[in-house]
């Protein structure tokens, strides 16, 4: 029974591609002399990837294992997604390999791939990343099957649950990604809340320029799209980021209806295209557009409307969501007939009926907490992962049975006001100040109004002693990577004078960095506790125009 549950999501992807036989179901856009469109059908996608099915059975035999995908942007990924989704091979998506990054090493070795899948090109780099830290712990292959290197070490033995067909690694903001097991019913399930939720359907176009290996892209911009019935447009996320107008272009180059990303493309967007940039940009084919970071600063998203007005972006098109790996993608937020009401700096993430009660705002023993409180946010529901990979005791952390209710512990703070869901921050990343819990982003925000140079979506606060938690280290990137910056002392005086005076916080040390210096996950988010390790180590950079924070006090 446990095999034909996990084929019965190939079924599933067979007919809904199927359904969309002869037209558009995905384009890949390239950047070739300009940008140029590659569209495959649906018929075409399950042609490619019923032919990659067979050389992966035909040459790693029958039965359920796991491979790697460490590929680009573009169809290869693509049909090799469905490939193993539809011939029951758990399938896990990896970063790109970068030299000294633990990450995709981890990965592979924790998730016992049967073998890593890449192009011929990418070969080498991959076996450099893979054999860092020791051996090669599984054999490299190409997409056509050839065997691009060989290892004689056998594959870790890893328990599978029975009907796992995805793991989907975390992004690892405070630790090597853990690997999160969804079965074919947690998508399933979550693309059909995604759609409801949204009103999404045949008539839908989605634009996606997010990672295909973070689950904003996998999920939300790439299974779901099939599974709902929906076209999507697939561009690189390296042409958004070196050119964000790329993005909206091609949501008007193409019809796109929905659109989104993290806070900080917003930022960029509203940073780095200008009005002479949008004499000719045409937004009105949005229907919405979701920003799904938390948390969400109250003023960005109407910014983003207010910049974009005159470019026939549909009034209150843009809204906050929130949702995390463990859940497929999606747990709560929707469009707003008008603005919502912010509330402490926030974007309001707007509840269901149907979102509100698989959530609940949890005190510390896990009851439920009054309206408007903080506390830690817990969810429920046919989306939720059965558990992490090879992490039995964090499973039984994360997942409290109450009833015949299994709660996932999220980490994350927040509290409902009214219909609205306010995620407030990371539990790891609070600071406590006289008893009471004090954001890194509070702090981060606060300090980056003191000068549009500075970067609030790359700043990291963290308390270096922890028998000092009222005392607290501001690292924080500049905007512009080609800009001097000479901040000095008066800056960082006010900077620490304000955060002390609102929120109590004692900044010994503020240093301004370099664009890029901070460690980041794949959505775009600071990993702090990474800033901390390096900063305790002494390997984090001093700093533009570093003084010593004595000169403060």
């Amino acid at each position: 029974m446990a095999r034909a549950r996990s084929c019965a999501f190939g079924d599933v992807l067979r007919a809904s591609l199927l359904d969309r036989v002869d037209q558009t179901s995905m384009t890949f856009l390239h950047r070739k002399s300009g940008m140029h469109a590659d569209e495959w059908t649906g018929g075409a996608l399950l042609q490619a990837a019923e032919a990659q099915a067979a050389i992966w059975r035909a040459e790693f035999g029958e039965g359920r294992f796991v491979l790697a995908l460490s590929l680009p942007h573009g169809s290869a990924f693509v049909t090799a997604l469905i490939a193993a989704l539809i011939c029951d091979i758990c399938v896990v998506a990896l970063p790109p390999s970068k030299p000294g990054d633990p990450k995709v090493p981890h990965i592979v070795q924790d998730c016992g791939a049967r073998a890593v899948i890449t192009t011929k090109d990418g070969a080498t780099a991959l076996e450099k990343c893979l054999t860092q830290n020791g051996p090669l712990a599984c054999p490299i292959y190409s997409v056509d099957g050839t065997l691009l290197r060989v290892t004689e070490q056998p594959a870790k033995d890893v328990a599978l649950r029975d009907d796992t067909i995805l793991v989907q690694y975390t992004s690892g903001s405070t630790r090597l990604p853990k690997g999160v097991e969804m079965s074919g019913r947690n998508i399933l399930e979550n693309s059909a809340l995604v759609a409801r939720t949204w009103g999404l359907g045949q008539e839908t176009v989605v634009v996606n320029w997010m990672p295909h290996y973070h689950d904003m892209g996998l999920m939300g911009c790439i299974l779901f799209p099939i599974l709902f019935g929906g076209t999507s447009v697939q561009m690189s996320p390296f042409d958004a980021i070196r050119k964000p107008l790329a993005w909206l272009q091609a949501v008007q180059d193409h019809g796109g209806t929905i659109t989104g990303g993290p806070a900080f493309i917003f930022a960029e967007c509203l940073k780095r295209i200008s009005p002479a940039d949008c004499i000719d940009l045409d937004l009105s084919s949005l229907k919405q557009v979701f920003c799904g970071a938390e948390p969400v600063p109250a003023e960005l998203l109407p910014a983003f409307q207010k910049r974009f007005e005159a470019s026939r972006l549909p009034e209150n098109a843009s809204f906050a969501c929130y949702g995390m790996a463990e859940q497929g993608l999606f747990i709560a937020g929707a469009q707003l007939a008008k603005p919502g009401k912010p509330y402490g700096g926030l974007a309001p993430c707007r509840l269901t009926e149907q979102t509100r009660e698989t959530l609940k705002i949890a005190s510390a023993d896990g009851h439920p907490v009054d309206d408007a409180e903080e506390g830690e946010i817990w969810v429920c529901g046919a989306s939720t992962t059965a558990g992490y990979l090879n992490l039995d005791n964090e499973t039984a952390q994360a997942l409290v049975q109450s009833g015949d209710v299994t709660w996932l512990r999220t980490g994350d703070l927040g509290r409902i006001h009214g219909d609205d869901l306010f995620v407030t921050g990371r539990i790891k990343d609070m600071l406590i100040v006289n008893g009471r819990n004090v954001a890194a982003t509070e702090v981060e925000w606060l300090a980056a109004s003191f000068d549009d140079a500075l970067n609030r979506y790359a700043a990291a606060v963290f308390a270096p002693d922890t028998l000092q938690p009222a005392q607290a280290v501001l690292l924080i990137e500049l905007i512009d990577k080609t800009r001097s910056f000479e901040g000095g002392v008066p800056l960082r005086k006010s900077i620490e004078q304000a955060v002390r005076g609102a929120l109590g916080v004692h900044l010994v040390d503020i240093r301004f960095l370099p664009r890029g210096s901070l460690d980041k996950t794949s959505s775009g988010k600071v990993r702090r506790n990474v800033a901390a390790k390096q900063y305790a180590t002494g390997s984090m950079t001093l700093g533009l125009g570093a003084e010593v924070m004595s000169e403060l006090t």
